[in-house]
């Protein structure tokens, strides 16, 4: 009788536990980094702000002749879609060896950068499309 009240709930708890993980529509959450470009300071300060102190979201300038600035930011990747019309693309790595390998295979007219985020992701941020070289006038 004694071992029989201690069977019981025993056989109740593993029985709902395993409906439980039946019915749960449960799925890993995977974080991802997103990148989004400004036009100057303003709008990165802004977005920024915006953060409200998130320690997952930074800013970067793009370049010392260029007055854009990039934001990063890291997301849940099921809440997020890159729609492409960002001029800057964003990739994430786990160790420093594949980062550096993806950034020696970036063209540099794409203007290929590592960053190295809190989290302790390696980011490797670069143009999507190589910019158009500025055609000179030429006096005759």
């Amino acid at each position: 009788m004694k071992s029989l009240r201690l069977l019981l709930p025993l056989l109740l708890l593993l029985t709902t536990a395993s409906t439980a993980q039946q019915l749960c529509p449960c799925f890993p959450h995977e974080n991802m980094w997103t990148v989004k470009t400004c036009d100057g300071f303003q709008c990165a300060s802004t977005m920024l702000t915006a953060a409200n102190g998130d320690p997952l979201t930074f800013v970067m300038p793009v370049s010392v002749d260029d007055q854009r600035w990039i934001v990063m930011r890291r997301v849940v990747s099921g809440t997020y879609t890159d729609d492409g019309s960002d001029p800057y693309q964003l990739e994430q790595f786990d160790g420093i060896s594949v980062a550096t390998a993806r950034l020696a295979s970036i063209a540099s007219d794409h203007r290929p950068m590592i960053i190295t985020a809190p989290d302790g992701m390696f980011l490797v941020a670069s143009l999507r499309q190589a910019p158009v070289p500025h055609q000179r006038a030429v006096a005759r």
